[in-house]
């Protein structure tokens, strides 16, 4: 069974409760593990016409075992609309998408997770 949670934030509605919802929890789970496992693991880079498509986190060099893949995906003007950080074991996605004004000012971010 999935547990999808979903949260926009703007520039305009920055400010918090202070209390840590399930979507903070799980992001802040995802995103640390991501850090650890980045400073001790064997890391592949991809890239597409130069640019970082994606990380992909693995246990070690013969990469057997994935433990997190991060996916970034760009608009036609090569400008950042979304991470996806995804852990292997036990499955979990976090997805940010990032939208912008006519100045390419970020204006909006917009997270959802799921759990397996």
């Amino acid at each position: 069974m999935a547990i999808i949670l979903t949260k926009s934030m703007s520039s305009a509605n920055a400010s918090g409760s202070g209390v840590f919802s399930q979507l903070d929890k799980l992001a802040l789970e995802l995103e640390m593990g991501f850090k650890t496992a980045n400073l001790s693991n064997y890391k592949e880079f991809e890239y597409t016409d130069s640019i970082l498509s994606s990380i992909t986190i693995y246990t070690d060099d013969t990469k057997g075992t994935t433990l997190f893949r991060k996916n970034l995906t760009y608009d036609i003007n090569d400008i950042l609309t979304q991470v996806m950080l995804t852990r292997v074991s036990p499955s979990a996605a976090l997805i940010k998408s990032f939208a912008y004004d006519g100045n390419n000012n970020l204006s909006t971010i917009g997270t959802s997770g799921v759990t397996y």
